[in-house]
C-alpha cells in the first residue's frame, strides 16, 4: 500500500465549495506539471519522490530509483490521509 501526502497539506473546513474546486484544479495541474510528494513505501519510511500525472488523468507515474511506476487511478478504491497503514 502506498500513501501520498503534499508537503503542505492542509485541511480547512471553512473554505467554500468554489475554493475547493478551484484547489483541486490547481493540484492537479501541478500534479501534470511534475511535483515532489511525500511517499510512504512499505516499510514506512517516508521519502520524497516526482511524481506526475498523465494528461489524460487515468493514471500516476513516479520514479522508484531510476525506475519509472505506474499507478492507474481506476484502481484505487480510497485514498487515506497521512500514515495510516
Amino acid at each position: 500500500m502506498m500513501l501520498l501526502q503534499t508537503p503542505r497539506m492542509t485541511s480547512d473546513a471553512s473554505r467554500t465549495g468554489g475554493q475547493v474546486e478551484r484547489d483541486i484544479e490547481q493540484a492537479i495541474t501541478a500534479l501534470k506539471k511534475g511535483a515532489y510528494l511525500l511517499k510512504y513505501g512499505r516499510r514506512g519510511k517516508p521519502k520524497f519522490c516526482p511524481f506526475r500525472l498523465a494528461n489524460d488523468e487515468s493514471v500516476l507515474i513516479w520514479f522508484s530509483g531510476k525506475e519509472e511506476k505506474h499507478l492507474k487511478l481506476s484502481h484505487v478504491s480510497r485514498i487515506v490521509s497521512g500514515q495510516r497503514t
